[in-house]
């Protein structure tokens, strides 16, 4: 089992919370990373789930070139029917007894005025509301990044054109793909989405005249990009080999069951995946400006988000001109990691790193 640096367990049950902290790596920085909260059906879940996240956040910071680690937080428990203030409160303390080891912001079930509530007990938080001097909804620049990226992708493979008249397929609209859908429908790309909320698909349908789909078919939709922005394993193994679409890029984290195999299987058929870790960035780089010392500058914020694009852009170039390797986007940006962090698999063959 990989290394991580300090997973830590917590409970208060006066306030009836649970859940981990994970800080995966820290080498370059604090730990940052959101806290999430759901229902999971049991513990291991639950960590199981932080983990994934927190090696996640590492490679997000890595890709983008931040001086910050990578760490995630679960809380255990359903935020529609549990998430009290007190509960809340008694959270934020136990992130304060990591004394800036770990930073957290939104994630699922957490939202900007949570953190808010958050932000009383410990100052180890970022992207609260702008009235609570933050940096905002993390949501909007972290959907600008992926439809940089998406059409960095979409010009490699399909010319100047890019996203013009295309066809994408989007999976999940919360707030990320709703903001997504919305931008791409005012470029005139046709859509199709699906949700588990029928009040946004039918506003997505009003609005954006968007094709309504179940969620179990959205993956096999065929369209040139399938956008996957909803929750982890979205592409899996008992759906990957019904994907239709050309290009893969979407805002869900853990897109992949299995990050090696999967990318080379995606490779295998020619369907161009871009790593979540790479196009899902713009929300962690647009709160850490927050840590800037010289505070916040949303043009330096949004200017750095920007640089989504050329990364992109870069990965896809030389997957494309070296397609008969068999050297997958995954393998390329996680050697652009291993660089990043130092990791002594450089010395093997590219794409061996973490394990591809």
């Amino acid at each position: 089992m990989e290394d991580y640096e300090r997973i830590l367990y917590f409970t208060d049950a006066s306030v009836n919370l649970k859940g981990f902290i994970v800080v995966h790596s820290s080498k370059f920085g604090p730990a940052i990373g959101g806290t999430r909260m759901r229902p999971y059906p049991t513990e291991d879940d639950a960590l199981e789930d932080a983990q994934r996240l927190a090696k996640a956040m590492t490679n997000k910071a890595a890709a983008a070139g931040l001086n910050l680690g990578g760490g995630k937080a679960v809380i255990i428990g359903d935020p529609k029917s549990q998430k009290t203030e007190a509960l809340l409160m008694a959270y934020g303390e136990i992130i304060n007894e990591l004394g800036g080891r770990y930073i957290t912001a939104e994630d699922i079930g957490i939202g900007v005025d949570d953190l808010a509530v958050i932000k009383r007990s410990t100052k180890w938080v970022v992207g609260c509301s702008e009235k609570d001097g933050g940096s905002g909804d993390s949501a909007p620049p972290t959907a600008l990044g992926v439809l940089l990226g998406m059409r960095a992708a979409a010009e490699e493979l399909f010319g100047p054109s890019g996203l013009k008249g295309r066809h994408v397929a989007i999976q999940g609209l919360g707030k990320v793909g709703y903001a997504l859908a919305k931008t791409l429908y005012k470029m005139g790309v046709r859509l199709t989405v699906a949700d588990v909320n029928e009040e946004v698909t039918k506003l997505a349908e009003k609005e954006f005249n968007a094709t309504v789909v179940n969620t179990m078919r959205i993956h096999s939709v065929d369209a040139d990009i399938f956008s996957p922005c909803a929750v982890g394993n979205a592409i899996n193994h008992e759906n990957m080999a019904g994907i239709r679409a050309r290009i893969i890029a979407g805002s869900a984290n853990n897109q992949l069951e299995d990050e090696c195999s999967d990318a080379a299987f995606l490779h295998s058929k020619k369907i161009l995946y871009v790593p979540d870790f790479l196009l899902n960035a713009g929300g962690l780089i647009h709160v850490s400006e927050e840590l800037h010392p010289s505070g916040f500058n949303r043009q330096r914020a949004l200017w750095q988000v920007a640089q989504i694009y050329g990364r992109v852009k870069s990965v896809v170039r030389e997957v494309m001109t070296n397609q008969d390797t068999m050297v997958s986007t995954t393998q390329i940006v996680n050697r652009i990691v291993g660089k990043r962090l130092g990791s002594p698999e450089l010395v093997v063959p590219p794409g061996d790193f973490f394990g591809c």
